[in-house]
């Protein structure tokens, strides 16, 4: 797969937790569609797939690069909706020696032995009965 489901592609401080990135300045690239539909969710204009746009895994590569950021937190939606994507543009990242997390709402199994952990880590966001989603 060359091209993801994309909302948005942002510079900004990263306030989420990650003791890798917490406090810095980072590039978000935040994914289209999500698994889940929770009462408080803070990005609903993320979950639906088609309502993104679909963006080549160069041009996301190329977005990152402009905003010159090291660190980069990837973020929906449910990035892990689109693992073969996903997949593709962190090979790409991790080889240009980016510092990635990724959120997830827990709901799919990250490959977590893919890449180094000084490279990629993830940080999952489950979800409980209290969230109003019971679906996954």
């Amino acid at each position: 797969m060359n091209t993801l489901w994309i909302n948005e592609i942002f510079s900004s401080v990263n306030g989420e937790v990650c003791t890798a990135h917490q406090g810095s300045l980072c590039t978000f690239i935040r994914f289209q569609g999500c698994n889940l539909n929770c009462r408080y969710c803070d990005t609903k204009k993320a979950l639906e797939m088609k309502a993104g746009m679909k963006v080549p895994i160069s041009e996301i590569v190329k977005k990152a690069e402009e905003l010159g950021n090291r660190n980069i937190t990837m973020t929906g939606g449910e990035p892990l909706l689109q693992r073969e994507g996903l997949h593709n543009l962190l090979d790409l990242l991790v080889a240009e020696g980016y510092s990635i997390s990724i959120e997830t709402n827990g709901t799919r199994i990250p490959n977590i032995t893919k890449y180094p952990y000084e490279s990629v880590r993830y940080v999952m966001d489950y979800k409980s009965l209290s969230s109003g989603s019971n679906k996954a």
